[in-house]
């Protein structure tokens, strides 16, 4: 088995170790409120009364996601940092999927809706 140049972080040089506290520190500090605060994300709308409304926020804000899924894909490949690339197209693919889900669930419900407006068209 080959052997790595460092076992563990304390194998590490202090100025590399210093550096990547620094970035770890930088990148994971913060409450959800200051998460959302720098989300490119619109803020979902808080004044919907029905449920197709809510269902139809869902899918906005999975497709706009998705959007910056791709992008952050092409931008880490632009890097040549594959690993990250790798997990944004994982991640990409669960947020289609669910998107998926989300559009599939609108249809059924339009196409509901639209049966029981010909339903009620036919009713004396």
């Amino acid at each position: 088995m080959e052997e790595l140049p460092y076992q563990t972080s304390n194998d590490l040089p202090e100025d590399v170790r210093a550096r990547v506290t620094d970035l770890l520190n930088q990148r994971l500090a913060g409450t959800a409120r200051m998460v959302a605060e720098r989300s490119g994300l619109p803020e979902y709308p808080h004044t919907m009364a029905g449920g197709a409304e809510h269902v139809t926020a869902l899918a906005r804000a999975l497709a706009e996601f998705g959007g910056h899924v791709r992008r952050a894909i092409a931008e880490t490949g632009d890097w040549g940092d594959q690993d990250s690339a790798d997990i944004c197209t994982e991640i990409s693919r669960g947020v289609d999927k669910w998107l998926w889900f989300v559009e599939a669930h609108l249809q059924s419900c339009a196409k509901t809706f639209s049966l029981s407006l010909h339903s009620d068209e036919e009713t004396p």
